[in-house]
């Protein structure tokens, strides 16, 4: 018996509806509920780091995701975040984040930065290319006599409501030294390649002068941390950058030892949009950068790796991407050859032109390749409810 495709949608709906811990969605017509699933193997692993974090036999589980600006804004996977750590009752330990005040640039929700003093921005795209770069692709470089770095949790986003230490992943050279000038009281231990700040009381604010004494001391960034050492819980990084492809990641030189330093268990990869948007783009490439990239950031294969479909998206002044489709497939493929965990996101969203429909929704901007705040939190929420039923499949 041929049953109704909206038939199936609707079903589909009430059984997330239903589902404990997960949010209720608007049923979108556009939107193919029925191909929201997680293809790949049982997930048997990934519910055993979650179960250890519920016993105390897991201390911590890093789960990053990975992104252009689509991460970079940061409220599709925080919204991700938040879903995990209401359905299985699990604490935030940690933030990893860049401070993009440096480059006068969008941070994530759950982080505000600023700062003060001339910073050069780098990234992996051509025209602000220089090295070194850190694992989100970007740097900022300041040779001035002194700035000014602030970061604080944001009180109405962050799962977190306080840290005890900071760690900044820099590269310093010459004379330069750094000062924690809020709070006080901290132990400040600071080498070439990284700051460690310890803090005598919690709090949800740091400020950190960077002096460089003369003209051959330069200082760099790369990223930053947020931790309570003492909590079991998630470790989570949104690690975006605006502009980001799995070509100019591949400029990252030092990605394998950023990976060693942070050991992620979940690494979410979301690159796509920007590679489908060059005039150059062709299948075997694409393969070609993204295996390279993911053999990066799964250093020594310590990771479990989800990828997911590319959002459909407009070419600017020309409109639809028909580029779309064959990269989604090319991920797919190259899921189904490594064996990894992959997300039909195209095709859930509702493949070629969907965008238009997302965004005659309210749910995308007028450009038709980024989302809206309403946008990503309904691609959240759809990516949550496939990820727990592929999770429970093996749960009891």
């Amino acid at each position: 018996m041929k049953i109704n495709k909206k038939v199936i949608q609707t079903l589909w709906v009430i059984i997330i509806f239903l589902s404990p811990g997960l949010p209720a969605q608007k049923n979108y017509s556009f939107i193919n509920y029925n191909l929201n699933q997680i293809i790949g193997g049982v997930m048997s692993d990934w519910t055993k780091d979650i179960s250890g974090l519920q016993s105390g036999d897991k201390k911590t589980l890093t789960l990053l995701h990975f992104g252009g600006s689509h991460v970079q804004a940061g409220f599709w996977s925080h919204k991700f975040l938040k879903n995990l750590i209401s359905v299985e009752k699990l604490n935030v330990k940690g933030y990893i984040f860049f401070p993009y005040a440096v480059i006068k640039s969008n941070h994530p929700p759950f982080v505000n930065t600023y700062a003060v003093g001339r910073w050069k921005k780098c990234r992996t795209v051509p025209k602000e290319f220089c090295e070194p770069l850190g694992p989100m692709g970007v740097s900022a470089f300041t040779a001035d006599s002194m700035v000014v770095l602030r970061m604080a949790l944001n009180k109405k986003e962050s799962l977190m409501k306080s840290f005890k230490y900071v760690k900044i992943r820099h590269h310093i050279s010459g004379n330069t030294y750094l000062k924690c000038t809020y709070p006080q009281g901290t132990k400040l231990n600071v080498d070439t390649n990284s700051a460690h700040i310890y803090l005598n009381e919690p709090t949800d604010s740091i400020e950190i002068q960077i002096l460089n004494p003369d003209t051959l001391s330069n200082y760099r960034v790369f990223y930053a941390q947020f931790l309570n050492p003492d909590e079991s819980g998630v470790v989570f990084g949104a690690m975006g950058a605006n502009g980001a492809s799995s070509e100019s990641m591949n400029r990252v030189k030092n990605m394998s030892s950023f990976m060693q330093e942070i050991h992620p268990d979940w690494v979410f990869i979301s690159y796509g949009v920007n590679d489908v948007q060059s005039k150059n783009f062709n299948t075997k490439d694409f393969y070609r950068n993204y295996d390279s990239l993911i053999s990066k950031i799964n250093f020594k294969n310590q990771a479990k790796i989800l990828l997911m479909g590319i959002t459909d998206n407009y070419i600017r002044k020309k409109g639809n991407n028909p580029k779309t489709t064959a990269g989604s497939q090319t991920i797919q493929k190259l899921a189904s050859d490594k064996g990894y965990w992959y997300w039909p996101l195209y095709d859930v969203m509702g493949g070629k032109k969907s965008i238009q429909k997302w965004y005659k929704a309210g749910l995308a901007k007028r450009d038709r390749i980024h989302l809206n705040h309403k946008g990503y939190y309904l691609l959240a929420d759809l990516m949550s409810d496939a990820f727990y039923q592929k999770l429970n499949e093996q749960r009891p």
